[in-house]
């Protein structure tokens, strides 16, 4: 098991969760222009969010709605 990345300076869980949210828009875009399988992009947001500590400091349930938000909002657009 790898350990957790180490982030030299004290990081607000805010941009944490910002850059996270960041990331699932870029990889919700990427998977839905390109053919790509969902767990080949989720699975990073899930180690990002896992080594940087935003997991424990604000619970896997918060970081799967922010990574789960951008999917949710491209499926919803294509049903109107």
């Amino acid at each position: 098991m790898t350990r957790p990345i180490r982030i030299p300076t004290a990081v607000p869980l805010g941009r944490l969760a910002n850059v996270l949210k960041i990331l699932a828009e870029s990889g919700a875009r990427s998977w839905w222009l390109y053919p790509l399988e969902l767990p080949d992009i989720v699975d990073p947001l899930q180690y990002f969010a896992e080594h940087t500590g935003l997991v424990q400091a604000i619970g896997w349930d918060a970081c799967q709605a922010l990574v789960g938000a951008p999917f949710a909002k491209l499926r919803k657009e294509v049903r109107r």
